[in-house]
């Protein structure tokens, strides 16, 4: 039988026995005590031996039965493992975190789209798999969120990922996988003179070729006409992988038609590139619609449901007899910032967009009014004035690779934030 992810997030625990925590743990020597008695206390927190004994039991099934430890180290990993779940649940006191029951059926909810199975069908797999009833698993679920809304507060505002970074994961990617890219360089050799004449020979002619470049819209070809001891290579369609990591590095992130911001210096001289296309690998060739448009927003009333659809019925009466489109914004459309502009949205893709108005969006017709039609926000009357289809692959594969960069330093923030704890907390074991 498959085995199934019941879990939504990869926790700490997981990876307990590869940590190495601080000061070890006072031990206070007794004879046998009785199972109700203090046998663990982590800061102002009494555990009773009974307690104990039952949540290391849980801990060593939460293991692989065959980890290569000995008795000794497994009953310290085990020690360790209950000790941090105690010190995880005294900062989520601390930080006051709490999980509704609609979050955790958010997340059981999540766990059955992730496993293509109903909430009812997942519930049957975790008791087959793991020997939990629906309240067991409702609480691990509980715990799971909890976790993650506290390590959000703990080290969320410690963790930025750059556009460097996703640039430096997506030439490797490149590189690896095969992309592609059409590459024009525009050179410009290093002036053969002497030394202390080179700066100013370069410093104009740098002006020159940035005023042609300006001038001819960072067309290549025509800006190489205009200066001599310029030379312009079209590489052609090539793999990224066989051109040099500097210029590789130097494009990561552009677009078909963006130039580099500056110059990629080598011993032949100054390298102005340019990025005539570009074929992504890694990405699923996610192709989007967008469009150019405006439109006029009443909101809903919540006093009154049937006003926002009475009022935009009449707005569209009064456009179908002739009237003002941009006047009509600007008297009653409820959307403040596009009412600045004549309702003018810009562009926008279907993708960013709230599912049953970017329906609308790909099926109005082109410069005329799209019906009234509801969305959240309110009652719209839309107006289309050019659409496209747009490739976004790369910024899927982008955002992909911002996750996952996101995702690996907000476990090493929190681990490094959990030991920290650790190492901090009263720790007494009888």
């Amino acid at each position: 039988m498959k085995r199934l992810v019941f879990l939504m997030f990869c926790p700490l625990l997981a990876g307990a026995q590869n940590l190495q925590f601080g000061p070890q743990a006072e031990y206070a020597q007794s004879q046998a005590q009785p199972l109700d008695e203090i046998a663990l206390v982590i800061n102002q927190e009494a555990i009773s031996r009974r307690q104990l004994e039952k949540e290391l039991t849980a801990a060593r099934a939460a293991l692989p039965r065959d980890i290569p430890l000995s008795g000794t180290q497994l009953q310290e990993l085990l020690m360790d493992r209950v000790i941090i779940q105690h010190v995880i649940e005294q900062l989520a006191q601390q930080y006051q975190v709490q999980v509704s029951d609609e979050e955790i059926d958010e997340g059981i909810m999540r766990v059955a789209e992730q496993n293509q199975l109903s909430p009812a069908d997942l519930q049957s797999q975790v008791q087959k798999q793991t020997g939990m009833n629906a309240q067991q698993y409702r609480q691990s679920v509980a715990e799971q969120i909890r976790q993650a809304k506290l390590q959000e507060a703990l080290v969320g505002n410690q963790v930025s990922i750059t556009s460097a970074q996703i640039n430096d994961q997506l030439t490797q990617i490149a590189r690896r996988e095969g992309s592609t890219i059409h590459l024009q360089d525009l050179l410009l050799p290093v002036p053969n003179l002497p030394v202390e004449e080179r700066g100013a020979a370069i410093a104009e002619t740098l002006a020159r070729i940035s005023d042609a470049l300006r001038a001819h819209n960072n067309d290549l070809s025509q800006a190489a006409a205009e200066i001599p001891e310029a030379r312009l290579v079209d590489l052609g369609q090539v793999n990224i992988g066989q051109i040099p990591l500097r210029f590789a590095s130097a494009v990561a992130g552009l677009r078909g038609g963006q130039m580099v911001n500056k110059p990629v210096v080598d011993a032949d001289g100054m390298h102005f590139l340019k990025v005539v296309s570009t074929s992504v690998a890694g990405g699923e060739g996610y192709i989007v619609p967008q469009a150019r448009m405006a439109h006029i927003l009443i909101r809903h009333n919540p006093h009154n449901p049937q006003a926002a659809k009475a009022a935009i019925e009449q707005i569209y009466a009064a456009l179908q007899q002739g009237a003002d489109f941009a006047t009509l914004v600007q008297q009653y459309s409820q959307d403040p910032a596009s009412a600045l502009r004549g309702g003018e949205l810009g562009w926008l893709s279907a993708d960013t967009l709230e599912p049953r108005f970017a329906e609308q969006m790909i099926k109005a017709p082109l410069g005329s009014l799209q019906a009234p039609f509801e969305s959240s926000f309110g009652w719209h009357i839309l107006k289309v004035y050019e659409r496209e289809q747009v490739d976004r692959s790369e910024d899927m594969l982008r955002e992909r690779i911002r996750a996952s960069l996101y995702q690996s330093a907000m476990q090493q923030a929190w681990e490094r934030r959990i030991i920290e704890a650790r190492q901090n907390a009263y720790i007494r074991i009888y």
